[in-house]
């Protein structure tokens, strides 16, 4: 069971990986030069929108958690020492940081998609005219990104049982929150069991 669900976290956390730097590249280097008025030139990019600007840097840095994760669940699967998994305080660093983390990218991500959903709708109150007729081709990357943002999100919903399940194999499922004992072939200096 443990070794499926380790394969299970490495095809899963490249695929959130893959969907976060995709969202962070789409989002960042997205820009785009409108004429107005003939001479004058209005360009539109991120740093234009400091929300956006947020979701790059959050995205950009989960991923980079993520990638670090990849490797380390490759480096266990390949382990022929311990394949089973790692110490208790791995366990736990692991399993808040991925907490922490789905929770800080779901937020940027929604907060980019109201970003996204007010530049399409204008807001009358605030005086905010609509810009989706000005700026397509960036309405539309950007549209994109948000949504690689929001799909990365979801596979770190989903990954979170399993890195919940590499914590909660440590402590008994008798006694609440006692650690299990050490199995009798395991060595008394042993800190992976």
């Amino acid at each position: 069971m443990e070794f499926l669900s380790l394969k299970g976290e490495v095809c899963l956390r490249s695929l959130c990986a893959s969907f976060l730097v995709s969202a962070a590249f789409i989002v960042g280097l997205d820009s785009q030069t409108q004429h107005i008025l003939g001479d004058f030139e209005k360009k539109a990019t991120i740093k234009d929108l400091p929300t956006l600007r947020s979701f790059v840097i959050v995205v950009s840095c989960v991923a980079g958690y993520q990638i670090i994760q990849l490797i380390l669940c490759l480096v266990r699967v390949r382990s022929e020492k311990n394949p089973r998994g790692f110490n208790k305080v791995m366990a736990w660093t692991t399993c808040l940081m991925d907490q922490i983390l789905h929770y800080l990218t779901f937020g940027t991500t929604l907060a980019a998609a109201q970003l996204a959903l007010l530049s399409l709708t204008g807001a009358e109150d605030f005086e905010w005219l609509k810009l989706h007729h000005m700026y397509t081709r960036f309405r539309v990357q950007m549209g994109c990104g948000i949504c690689f943002g929001a799909l990365g999100g979801f596979v770190m919903l989903v990954m979170a049982p399993i890195s919940a399940f590499h914590l909660f194999r440590f402590y008994s499922w008798t006694h609440f929150l006692a650690l299990k004992p050490k199995p009798s072939h395991c060595p008394s200096n042993c800190q992976e069991c």
